[in-house]
């Protein structure tokens, strides 16, 4: 991965979509897209790749991001990570605080 060419997509809990940049000739080249996850922050690691990607899009309303490269169409679901001390602190609170 070329940190340098690289274009951030979507982050969403512990991991980010990043992609190659676009190409800036008039016929867009496909790019790949990595998601990469950062639930060790000290070692991320990509998750998922896709390559020969020619099209990206966001469905902020409903948490979507469309990709389509020539495996087809993918759908991925932006979801949030659960953060571990505010889980803890819940279980807490509903334990001894009812």
């Amino acid at each position: 991965m070329n940190e340098k060419s690289s274009d951030l997509l979507a982050i969403t809990g512990t991991a980010a979509m990043i992609g190659s940049p676009a190409s800036p000739s008039p016929e867009p080249a496909p790019q790949s897209v990595r998601i990469v996850s950062f639930a060790d922050p000290g070692h991320p690691q990509i998750a998922r790749e896709f390559t020969g990607v020619t099209a990206v899009g966001n469905d902020s309303g409903r948490n979507l991001i469309f990709l389509a490269n020539p495996e087809g169409i993918w759908i991925l679901s932006k979801q949030p990570a659960e953060d571990p001390a505010a889980a803890k602190a819940y279980q807490n609170d509903v334990i001894y605080d009812h």
